[in-house]
């Protein structure tokens, strides 16, 4: 029975599929790194849009309601 060492056929196969498991498990790594950046990215651009307003409009309220007691 020939063995792994022995056998440039099994070899040139066990390399082709550890390469590709290998550049599988890369890929996968790096889309979900680049998923994760976009993520923080998309979070922190989605918290300045809503929070930005928010903040805002907490600093004018109390400018407003001091704008209506003078009124009366």
């Amino acid at each position: 029975m020939p063995t792994v060492e022995h056998d440039p056929d099994i070899n040139a196969g066990a390399y082709a599929r550890a390469g590709e498991a290998f550049w599988s498990a890369g890929r996968d790594i790096c889309g979900e790194l680049i998923r994760m950046e976009f993520n923080q990215v998309l979070s922190k651009k989605v918290t300045q849009l809503f929070c930005s307003p928010l903040k805002l409009a907490q600093q004018l309220c109390p400018l407003h309601e001091t704008a209506l007691h003078n009124h009366k």
